[in-house]
């Protein structure tokens, strides 16, 4: 990456729901958006007496260097659901196993 586009990525900043904290350098998290879409993959959560979307779909590991200020608080309620709904979304049932033809 040349410094350029490093100076474009930065102008940037986006709220991140941090999720887990793996060191000083890492993070677990998702975007955040004011859209709300009616999505499976969006869920609404009230941030700041304001409803946003947390794109679950989205979630990555992240830089702590991109962090910029802390804006809010989760309420904990939601923190747990939108945990849930992470857990939802990547967990799968395997298809039954079909008998053999023998």
């Amino acid at each position: 990456m040349n410094d350029n586009s490093r100076k474009i990525e930065t102008k940037y900043i986006r709220p991140v729901l941090v999720l887990r904290k793996f060191n000083r350098e890492l993070f677990l998290g998702i975007p955040m958006s004011t859209k709300l879409k009616d999505n499976p993959y969006y869920k609404s959560v009230t941030v700041n007496n304001r409803i946003v979307s947390v794109l679950i779909s989205q979630i990555r590991v992240f830089s702590a260097k991109r962090i910029q200020d802390k804006l809010a608080e989760l309420d904990k309620n939601d923190f747990q659901k939108i945990k849930g709904d992470v857990i939802d979304m990547i967990s799968f049932s395997l298809p039954p196993k079909r008998e053999s033809r023998g």
